[in-house]
């Protein structure tokens, strides 16, 4: 912890390991926008949030790491590493009282820093129905979705239904028409906008694929769902969260997010909820 005050208050931010830094952030990103993927999933975005900081890559672009200065980097240091935008998170086999003094002793003196207002998340129809992208290459890659208002209460539905159409659309394109190398489908959201998207690699023509996802959607939309349906998922989702969850540094890492994230902490291992029947569907594209 004495190391990771002395590193957070007094980083060697010079202008070699600024360049050191460069060079190594401008390769990854150069990687990424190489892969059809990740290239699908910006357009994606930059159609549904255009011209918002939700539609940029993380890892950045070549030319946003290239015009980032030594100032602007000294300018953030100063205001998110201190106690009030940053978050500290600790795996340890020491008790909990004596870790949190630990961090309190090393990392207390810090100065607070300014406040940070959080970006609003206010949902707006920015794209009017389904968002349709194709990223052709020696292996297309396709999505479709789209976008609807987000509403926590219905959490464990949309978590069930995006699922069980998962598995539906994976087992007939992939597995049975062997039309996909990599699909899945499942939801995101940021605030009160939601977001569901179905993203397929293919080597088959992109129109197929399209089709593909929205023939099955609409086969879902029209199929009953079962009571073993959900127990099913349930099953497979706690699953997948307790696989996620099986060591300390996994907890700490999903509490850490959602602290970021705003979200109410909880417990990261609890149960999901089995919905009703009823709440397992998938929003309407065409709100």
């Amino acid at each position: 912890m004495e190391l990771l005050a002395e590193v957070i208050q007094n980083p060697s931010i010079t202008p070699e390991n600024v360049e050191k830094a460069r060079r190594t952030m401008r390769h990854l990103a150069a990687q990424s926008a190489a892969k059809v993927r990740s290239r699908a999933e910006r357009e994606f975005l930059e159609k549904l949030f255009p011209g918002t900081f939700l539609s940029n890559p993380v890892v950045g672009t070549v030319e946003s790491i290239d015009s980032i200065s030594l100032e602007e980097i000294v300018s953030f240091h100063r205001n998110y590493f201190c106690p009030g935008n940053m978050i500290v998170t600790v795996v340890s086999a020491l008790p909990l009282t004596k870790t949190a003094q630990i961090v309190s002793e090393t990392l207390g003196s810090l100065p607070p820093g300014p406040e940070i207002e959080r970006p609003p998340a206010r949902y707006e129809p920015m794209a009017k129905g389904p968002i349709e992208v194709v990223v052709e290459g020696q292996r297309n890659y396709v999505i479709w979705g789209y976008p609807f208002p987000y509403d926590p209460r219905r959490e464990s539905g949309l978590r069930v239904a995006s699922d069980l159409f998962s598995s539906a659309i994976t087992f007939q394109w992939r597995e049975i028409e062997g039309g996909a190398y990599n699909m899945g489908a499942s939801y995101s959201h940021y605030g009160d906008v939601g977001w569901f998207w179905t993203k397929i690699g293919t080597t088959r023509q992109p129109q197929d694929a399209l089709e593909a996802v929205q023939r099955s959607f609409e086969e879902f939309k029209g199929r009953k769902v079962t009571e073993n349906d959900v127990i099913r998922s349930v099953n497979a989702l706690t699953g997948w969260r307790l696989m996620k969850l099986m060591t300390r540094e996994g907890r700490a890492y999903r509490l850490a997010m959602r602290e970021l994230a705003g979200d109410p902490i909880g417990d990261v291992g609890e149960a999901i909820d089995p919905p009703n029947r009823s709440e397992v569907k998938l929003p309407d594209p065409w709100l």
